[in-house]
């Protein structure tokens, strides 16, 4: 059974993606647990340029969100399973991760960003990223996870928000022939060395190829903040996390959205 919250924007219109939070310590041995918290902010203008800090949560029941899709709770019977019951691998797409739901808080405040644009959405998970780059106008949306399961969380996604869902590819797009994407978004992809130094390769080939746009979020994880990407990037945003998720992603406290130049 799915539980879907309905997130409103001033607007009364537009719709995204909600979220389940990272998954909180099992309560007993063998037992694992998936929460959700709902989350969202206020519009805002965001000057080209400039820096901004703002909220992801006006308050912890989400009334102020514009987010909606089906979330694993406490009455899914996978809810007190044991883990190897679960039939799929670990699901990092049913997380909205902190760094995607700035980068989906950026989007939908700033729609010129993809308004009329290709856009590749690498990571995808649950299709966020994706999502909110099809509210704000993009011409087209490639969603790409190497999970399968995740191509099905975000067509779920898309069905629930009423929108056609995105072109989705399973391979791994990562040190392949650059595509002529206008935009590349990445949402917490940064967890791991290995991983950020091929991004950081793959990415600075795309651009030089054709001239894409990059776009990452990122909650200043040890592995992002560390490494030698982090000098040629330029903040656009920083978002403060709710207090849930703050607690369940050790101690981080907020969210930022950053521009990549390799040319710098």
């Amino acid at each position: 059974m799915d539980i879907r919250h309905f997130f409103n924007k001033k607007d009364g219109n537009s719709q995204v993606v909600a979220h389940t939070t990272t998954p909180e310590p099992p309560p007993e041995p063998g037992e694992q647990v998936i929460t959700d918290e709902p989350n969202g902010v206020e519009d805002g203008e965001q000057e080209k340029g400039t820096h901004k800090k703002e909220t992801t949560d006006k308050n912890d029941n989400g009334d102020n969100n514009e987010q909606k899709h089906p979330e694993q709770t406490r009455v899914n019977g996978f809810w007190r399973e044991r883990p190897e019951l679960w039939p799929f691998e670990d699901p990092y797409w049913a997380i909205y991760w902190p760094g995607g739901q700035a980068l989906s808080r950026f989007l939908l405040d700033n729609p010129a960003v993809c308004r009329g644009k290709t856009v590749l959405d690498l990571g995808s998970g649950c299709g966020a990223s994706a999502i909110a780059a099809k509210l704000s106008g993009a011409a087209h949306v490639v969603a790409n996870d190497i999970d399968t399961v995740a191509a099905v969380a975000t067509h779920m996604n898309c069905e629930l928000n009423g929108l056609p869902p995105p072109v989705c590819l399973t391979n791994n797009m990562i040190g392949s022939q650059p595509e002529g994407f206008d935009l590349i978004l990445l949402g917490d992809m940064f967890y791991d060395e290995a991983l950020a130094t091929s991004l950081h390769s793959w990415l600075d080939r795309c651009i030089k190829t054709h001239g894409t746009k990059v776009l990452i979020g990122d909650p200043g994880r040890a592995q992002f903040e560390e490494h030698s990407i982090r000098r040629l990037l330029h903040q656009l945003a920083e978002f403060e996390l709710p207090k849930s998720v703050r607690e369940e992603n050790y101690g981080l406290t907020c969210s930022s959205v950053w521009c990549y130049r390799p040319e710098l």
